[in-house]
This record gives structure tokens, sequence and C-alpha cells, in this order.
């Protein structure tokens, strides 16, 4: 594709750097295997330890979860949830936070690509992935997208897709209604602000099929429960998610 094309000519002028923390990178065994040694250093790489674990079932969370709460945590037992199962690459805390920040504030399509892929990666060893027809960024209004400037949630998707060969349909959703930032509200009001707030594109149809839907982080799950209730209702069979963090507020690592 052409993004990714894109990053490895442009890392033949530029000096290679850590996407994680822009130090200058030379090749190592620790990562060489996974593909990933022109983009992470060492330091960056084992701190993400969560990515290579599985987290809560249901929203991906890394906390503690009592057995009584089957395949729930205590993040998501009592919301109504409607995708199938998330996927995280580890909780919205210290560095995973920091490069979710930063590609948001320096629009850093390249980190945001290179956590997709690693997203991809996490994604591969899911046995209902092996039966995704397809990628779907979270959409959002077209007034925010001409504020920021960046749509990060559809560069997550291409990289997830460079690594799984899974393709990705941008022109499926749609945000029909600006609503408040979900940042700014707490608890069930998240879930009443994104109310019927997504649609299908005109003559999209999408009977049958299996839909990861893709998000840089999931605070409440409100925003991708509804994306979600919505394809279902529409006629997809499946709808998992899959987002770079976690967020888990005062909860504890697992």
């Amino acid at each position: 594709m052409f993004r990714e094309s894109f990053i490895q000519m442009a890392s033949l002028v530029y000096p290679a750097t850590c996407v994680g923390c822009d130090e200058a990178l030379s090749v190592s065994p620790m990562h060489v295997d996974g593909g990933f040694e022109s983009n992470w250093c060492d330091d960056c790489w084992i701190r993400l330890p969560e990515s290579w674990e599985r987290g809560c079932p249901k929203c991906g969370s890394f906390i503690k979860r009592p057995e009584s709460f089957g395949d729930r945590c205590a993040l998501c037992v009592e919301f109504p949830l409607r995708f199938n199962s998330a996927v995280a690459l580890g909780n919205y805390h210290g560095m995973l936070k920091r490069m979710v920040l930063d590609l948001k504030r320096d629009m850093n399509e390249q980190l945001a690509f290179q956590l997709g892929r690693l997203l991809g990666l996490k994604l591969m060893q899911r046995e209902f992935f092996d039966e995704v027809d397809f990628l779907v960024p979270v959409p959002i209004h077209w007034r925010r997208r001409f504020q920021r400037g960046f749509h990060a949630a559809a560069v997550i998707a291409e990289g997830v897709s460079s690594i799984t060969g899974v393709r990705v349909e941008n022109g499926v959703l749609r945000c029909d209604r600006l609503t408040e930032k979900q940042g700014t509200l707490t608890g069930q009001k998240r879930f009443s602000n994104v109310k019927e707030a997504f649609q299908l594109k005109p003559l999209v149809t999408i009977e049958g099929s299996r839909i990861v839907i893709v998000d840089d982080v999931m605070t409440s799950g409100a925003t991708l429960s509804e994306l979600a209730k919505m394809l279902r209702k529409c006629g997809a069979a499946s709808a998992h998610c899959a987002v770079v963090a976690r967020a888990t507020g005062r909860h504890r690592n697992a």
C-alpha cells in the first residue's frame, strides 16, 4: 500500500529512529523475527509486555478479574456491550498512553501505523480473526475530522491490514451527528451521547459479514458498542473490536 511504501522510502533518506521514543536504532535480535527491527528500540519493545498477553475476553482490559465474573471484568461487567469481544495492546497508561497522546497531538501517522501492525499481530492470535471479512475504523464527524486533520483510527486500521492481509473498508460507516466529546462525560451519559449517531453509508450491504471495528482507545466501550449494535442490526454476523489501548481508570493491572 502507498502509505507503507512511503514510510519504507523515507527510511532510506532519514536515519532510522524508534517510533516510540525517537532514539536512533540499531538492529537487535530481540525482535528481528517479528519484522520490527527498523521500527522499535529494545527499551520500548520490552515496555509493551501486555501486548503479548490476553486481556478480558469481552473488553480487552488487563486488570484482575474475579472468576465469578466469567468472561467479564470489573470495567465491563455492568455494561451491555454489544460487540462480541475486544482486543487491546495494553492498558491506557505509561508508555502506551504517551504514544497514543503523541500520535494524536503530532498527527504522527508512522507511529499510528506501527501500533496498528502490533495490534495486527495480536489479532492473528485470536481464533475469530481467521474468519474476519474486513476492518472498519471508527468514523468521526466531518467537522471533527476537519478540525483534527487526522483520522487516527483509519491509519491504525491500515497498519493492522498491512500485516494481516485483511482489507480496510473506509466506505462502510458514517457519523451523522456531532456528538459531545466522550472524554467530558461519565458512565451512562457516554452511551446516550452516541446513541443512533452512526449509520451505514448509502448502498452499503454487510449481510453476513464478520467485522472488526478499529479505534485508538476504548474507555467505557460506548462508541464501539453502539457501532457493533448498528452493524449487527444491519445484518453483520459478528462485530469484534480492536484498540491500541484500554482505559482502566483506578483499576490495577492483572
